[in-house]
């Protein structure tokens, strides 16, 4: 049998998260990306008195920041 070469099937260990390897998964530039779809909310009249619905969310890279907000 073929062996498959899957990263996402990777068990991440208690170093590999606190290094913040979990934010690769998602393509890297956890913060930079988060920060841009953040600001693109905002500019598109995102205000913190509203309610916003995320369905899929991921890896939170923008719903860390929105939760701050709103």
């Amino acid at each position: 049998m073929k062996a498959i070469n899957n990263y996402y099937v990777r068990q991440l260990t208690a170093e590999d998260i606190a290094a913040g390897e979990h934010r690769n998964f998602v393509g890297g530039l956890w913060q930079e990306i988060g920060d841009l779809q953040f600001e693109f909310l905002k500019r598109n009249r995102l205000a913190a008195h509203h309610t916003l619905i995320d369905i899929g969310c991921g890896a939170l890279r923008c719903g860390i920041p929105i939760i701050r907000y709103l």
